[in-house]
C-alpha cells in the first residue's frame, strides 16, 4: 500500500518520515483496537499460502515488514527474513517508481482523512510485477488492507495479500482504491499526476513534448517542432534526453520517445 522508495526522484519532496509524522500520533499514542481480529484473520489467511498467495504485514511508522506468509514458498525467500529492502529488491524497476507515485498520493489521502479505513476493509488493489529468487518476474494481483487501526482511527499497520496470476510478460503497473465513489480515484490519479510533474525528473519542456508525444496521433519530429516553434534538431535531442532519463532514472528502455511516452500514458501519470 505505501512502499515508497527513498529515490533520487523524491530528493525535493517530503521524506516518508514526514509525512508518517503528519499521519501518525506520537509513538504509543492510541490501542490496538483490533487484536483478537488480527489473530483470527492470519488464521484464515495460512490455508490460502498453498495456492500460489502469500501475505505480508508493514508497519507503517517504521516502514518495515514485521510479518510474511508464503515468501519462501513463492518467491523463494525466507520468511524470518524477508523484510522491506528484499521486497523492494523483488520490484519490477518500471513499476517500483511508479508505485512510489501512488503510494505518496495515497498517504496523502490518508494525512487528509479524505478516505476512511476500516479494519481488513481493502483500502487498494492492483498489479504488480515481483521478482523471485530465481530471477524469474510473477504477475500479481495485490490487495492492501488496515490490519491495525488505532482507538484514533489511524492505521498503524497494513496487510497486503498478493495473488500470483502468471508469469510477467511486460503488463503494465496498476493502482486503484476500493471504494464505490469514483472522485477517489480521480483524486489520487490527479494527485499522482501533479507529484510526476513536480518529481519526474524531467524538464518542462521535456513533459510538454512527452505529452504530446502521448496524445496526439502519429506525431513526428517536424509536427513536435512546429507545434513549440523550435528546430527539428532540437526536438531529437529532447527525445535523446527522454530516452536517456527514462533508461537512468526509471531503468526501463524504449525504442522511441514516442514509446516512453505512451508507458506513462498507460501508468495514469500523464
Amino acid at each position: 500500500m505505501l512502499e515508497i522508495i527513498n529515490h533520487t526522484l523524491f530528493k525535493k519532496d517530503h521524506t516518508y518520515a514526514r509525512m508518517v509524522d503528519r499521519y501518525l500520533p506520537e509513538t504509543g499514542a492510541g490501542v490496538n483496537i483490533y487484536s483478537d481480529h488480527q489473530r483470527q484473520l492470519i488464521q484464515q489467511l495460512r490455508p490460502q499460502v498453498k495456492k500460489e498467495f502469500f501475505f505480508t504485514i508493514t508497519d507503517v511508522r517504521t516502514g518495515k515488514i514485521i510479518y510474511s506468509e508464503g515468501v519462501d514458498k513463492w518467491l523463494g525467500f525466507a520468511s524470518s527474513h524477508f523484510n522491506q529492502k528484499t521486497y523492494l529488491g523483488c520490484l519490477h524497476p518500471g513499476h517500483a517508481v511508479v508505485q512510489n507515485f501512488f503510494s505518496l498520493s495515497l498517504f496523502d489521502l490518508l494525512i487528509g482523512k479524505e478516505i476512511t479505513a476500516g479494519h481488513h476493509s481493502p483500502v487498494c488493489t492492483g498489479t504488480i510485477a515481483l521478482k523471485n529468487s530465481k530471477g524469474s518476474f510473477l504477475y500479481c494481483k495485490k490487495t492492501s488492507y488496515p490490519f491495525f487501526i488505532t482507538n484514533e482511527s489511524y492505521v498503524g499497520e497494513y496487510l497486503s495479500e498478493y495473488i500470483i496470476i502468471k508469469g510477467y510478460a511486460g503488463e503494465d503497473y496498476s493502482m486503484v482504491l476500493n471504494d464505490d465513489k469514483v472522485s477517489y480515484n480521480e483524486r489520487i490519479y490527479k494527485r499522482a499526476r501533479h507529484r510526476f510533474e513536480e518529481n519526474s525528473g524531467f524538464s518542462t519542456q521535456e513533459l510538454r513534448i512527452i505529452k504530446r508525444y502521448a496524445y496526439s496521433k502519429d506525431p513526428t519530429s517536424e509536427q513536435i517542432a512546429q507545434a513549440f516553434k523550435i528546430q527539428k534538431g532540437t526536438v531529437d535531442k529532447f527525445n535523446k534526453r527522454i530516452l536517456k532519463k527514462t533508461e537512468l532514472l526509471y531503468k526501463m528502455s524504449f525504442a522511441n520517445a514516442k514509446d516512453t511516452a505512451l508507458y506513462f500514458r498507460k501508468t495514469g501519470l500523464i
